[in-house]
């Protein structure tokens, strides 16, 4: 049968049905079969292969994250892609989960508003599963059980020059799929306290940046946090947008403080990359400003980088296509003219650590 073959791991008879819905009419899509707990879904893969699974978080017996683990050990395996809770327990254990290998997760409908749930759902899927038929997503391989805990050997990349750059007073860090893994290697291999403030947006619900911020703030030298309405910007500190809303940043006196704003979506996200960086265009006119734009779908922050381009003085390091989980966000850059250099994932943050002047630069 022609079209991907879907998997849904759910014990909950009425999310199978809900994830069938809106699974089963999506372009693309040529099989969906369900099982209702994680030993039933690995019978279901001994007898036929599948390119995806949806797979709950938390299941009676063997949860959702071992069975990815196992998934993940296979020499062949699906795109897994989680469905959440917006439980804290749930959070947790997504994060868990993109670490070891998910593609990316979905929040569980709730039976308020089907029909426009329903939507949400398709729309989300669709985007997900087209790219994965399309072979535009690659499996983060640094996260698969079987590898090893040291980090790979830093690919060798072209030496450059120092940019003619105002002086750095703030950094920017735009991700989407696979952004929460490769932002934590981001600042895994930065050992130096940043000396401005650093501000990270990753496409993500309301929620599950709080849990975001503290595994960052657990697996790194940074302690990061969630950006706070109307809190000052300060030097050195690490602000992660929350989830759910727009984050902008606005001049109040001698300061510059945040700005949450709740309202639609832009460019089908919230927090958008393109809304964050338009306020930087409007606030740090002339300033200095390094922008990193990491794996992701789609095209958020090529209108915002172009603004503050025309603004402010601006130095962008877009994500290679090699060390992507989607070439979409850093794509967009490259093809619009915009991005300053390519770079591996793990050759970024000494790029960041030069352009800023800390120590350690090579």
């Amino acid at each position: 049968m022609a079209g991907l073959r879907v998997l849904i791991v759910d014990d909950t008879i009425v999310y199978r049905r809900i994830l069938t819905e809106a699974v089963t009419p999506l372009q693309g899509v040529g099989l969906v079969d369900a099982a209702p707990s994680a030993e039933a879904a690995l019978a279901k893969m001994d007898s036929q292969e599948y390119d995806v699974v949806l797979l709950d978080n938390i299941m009676p017996g063997m949860g959702g994250l071992d069975l990815l683990k196992i998934i993940k050990a296979r020499h062949v395996s699906p795109a897994v892609i989680m469905v959440s809770g917006s439980s804290g327990e749930n959070g947790e254990i997504t994060l868990q989960a993109l670490e070891h290998g998910a593609l990316d997760f979905i929040i569980k409908p709730t039976a308020a508003q089907p029909e426009k749930n329903l939507a949400i759902l398709q729309t989300q899927l669709g985007n997900l599963l087209s790219q994965i038929e399309l072979g535009q997503i690659k499996s983060p391989e640094w996260a698969k059980p079987s590898r090893k805990a040291a980090p790979p050997p830093l690919v060798e990349e072209p030496k450059l020059a120092l940019p003619k750059l105002a002086r750095i007073e703030l950094v920017v860090i735009a991700a989407s799929t696979g952004g929460p893994v490769a932002i934590k290697r981001l600042l895994q291999s930065v050992s130096q306290q940043f000396s401005v403030p650093v501000l990270i947006l990753q496409h993500m619900p309301s929620g599950f940046t709080a849990q975001m911020a503290a595994s960052l703030t657990k697996d790194t030298v940074h302690p990061v946090k969630e950006a706070g309405d109307r809190e000052q910007l300060r030097a050195g500190s690490v602000y992660l947008a929350a989830g759910g809303k727009h984050l902008k940043v606005r001049q109040n006196g001698n300061h510059k403080i945040f700005a949450i704003d709740d309202g639609p979506l832009v460019n089908g996200v919230k927090p958008a990359a393109d809304v964050l960086l338009g306020s930087l265009a409007e606030e740090f006119l002339g300033a200095g400003i390094l922008a990193v734009v990491l794996t992701g779908m789609g095209s958020d922050g090529v209108a915002g980088v172009r603004a503050i381009k025309a603004r402010c003085s601006v130095y962008v390091i877009a994500q290679s296509e090699a060390s992507c989980v989607v070439y979409g966000m850093p794509k967009a850059l490259v093809e619009a003219g915009l991005a300053d250099e390519v770079r591996d994932l793990d050759a970024i943050g000494s790029r960041m650590t030069e352009l800023l002047g800390l120590k350690g630069g090579r």
